[in-house]
């Protein structure tokens, strides 16, 4: 008989698969079913519930903290509801994107994993995301489009957008890293240094400086003085030759982005005006912000919100009411926290962001556990909030659901470990 460990994992893995391939695989067939992922993450749920049945029945594992910000950031929705003009369909659909990766982490913190079980989902998403890396470069070499000279900017990737594959194979770095320090195999590495190229080869800036960070975190902790001098020493060289050889492109796209985001004309970029406009609505509409629903959630994608009239924001380009649901000109997704601020006030925004981090914020001290395993695993969960956190300025990330099954999915079994071993007072 499976055990429910065991089984799980296997439904774990089959939601993530399924959650980063679905987009792609209903392109191919030129079909379009809105919502389907969603639809598909209630099944997987109820299948958990059933499955985890006699073990759910009991309470719930939830720190208490982690309750009470939870309750406090509900009630600030229930009351802004009252105040805002917003219709409720609309207002419910906001509110549960917003808290749907609170809501994964609640589920995932309570359902039976065993470390060997868990480590197994790390390595088949390793594998996953390594094949993505992998196809890339069949993409580039194999299928004509419009690339940037030996880089891979212009491939499509396989998952929904390039920017989250380069966010993915920053996941990857996390994973690989985390798990040489428990299995001593130098695959994991090998397997890091191939996605770290990825990234800097697909131009994304922020992922490569997400990279960097990962990496120098990782030497930091988990090497000794003598040991970090040398990594330092190698690692500066390899890095100063490839920019050598490749840096002109890079210092390129490094002036195109600081010309975009701090030049002339700066304001009206979609991205800058999005968080010019969170701000100003925060304020315009303190305490509680705009409401649910309206400023770049889902349900603006469905049906034009009017708080983009009001701010002049409908004349930016891919602002506009022409960006619902195009899938080329639309940027009313493009950013995250601009959207949290604006729909939630600067006060709720707060609780929020408390929330969001909570994990990391409960485990980073792990990292200088004597316990390999016990490391690895805060590293996982703080690392993945730290590259999903960067990426989120500028991606709207961390509400979906491919990217809620690795910070709020897999990260709440990594917490759920760490808490079984230790003293509940400590967290």
């Amino acid at each position: 008989m499976i055990k429910i460990s065991r089984l799980n994992a296997f439904v774990f893995l089959v939601m993530f698969f399924v959650f980063v391939l679905t987009s792609k695989c209903l392109a191919l067939f030129n079909l379009k079913i809105t919502g389907i992922d969603y639809i598909m993450w209630f099944l997987f749920v109820a299948l958990l519930f059933i499955i985890n049945y006699k073990f759910l029945s009991r309470k719930l594992l939830i720190k208490q903290t982690y309750f009470w910000l939870f309750f406090i950031l509900v009630i600030f929705c229930v009351l802004n509801y009252f105040v805002v003009d917003v219709p409720l369909k609309r207002y419910l659909q906001g509110t549960f994107f917003i808290f749907l990766f609170a809501v994964n982490f609640i589920l995932f913190s309570n359902i039976k994993i065993e470390r060997k079980d868990f480590f197994l989902i790390v390595d088949k998403i390793i594998f996953l995301l390594t094949a993505i890396a992998v196809l890339i470069y069949f993409e580039r070499f194999f299928i004509e489009r419009e690339y940037s000279g030996f880089f891979l900017r212009g491939v499509q990737t396989i998952v929904k957008d390039t920017g989250f594959a380069a966010t993915f194979l920053n996941i990857n770095i996390i994973l690989c890293f985390s798990m040489f320090l428990i299995k001593r195999n130098k695959k994991y590495l090998y397997i890091a240094a191939f996605s770290f190229v990825t990234i800097a080869l697909l131009l994304f800036l922020k992922a490569v400086v997400s990279s960097l960070i990962i990496f120098f975190l990782f030497i930091f902790i988990f090497f000794g003085r003598r040991v970090r001098r040398i990594i330092f020493f190698i690692f500066g060289g390899l890095l100063f030759l490839f920019f050598l050889i490749l840096g002109n492109t890079f210092f390129k796209e490094v002036q195109y982005k600081q010309n975009l985001y701090f030049g002339s004309g700066s304001a009206e970029t979609p991205r800058n005006a999005l968080y010019i406009a969170g701000f100003r609505i925060a304020k315009d509409y303190f305490p509680f912000g705009s409401g649910q629903g309206t400023f770049g959630s889902y349900p603006v994608g469905k049906n034009y919100s009017p708080i983009y009239y009001r701010y002049g924001l409908h004349k930016l380009y891919g602002l506009g009411p022409d960006a619902v649901n195009s899938t080329k000109e639309n940027f009313l997704f493009d950013t995250y926290w601009s959207h949290i601020l604006g729909e939630m006030g600067f006060i709720a925004s707060f609780f929020y962001l408390w929330l969001w981090i909570f994990p990391a914020l409960k485990v980073h001290f792990f990292l200088w556990s004597n316990n390999m395993e016990t490391k690895a695993l805060s590293f996982i969960i703080t690392l993945t909030i730290i590259v999903i956190f960067i990426e989120s300025f500028a991606l709207s990330i961390p509400e979906q659901l491919q990217f809620i099954m690795i910070y709020a999915g897999l990260g709440a079994l990594a917490y759920k470990l760490l808490l079984q071993d230790t003293p509940r007072n400590t967290f």
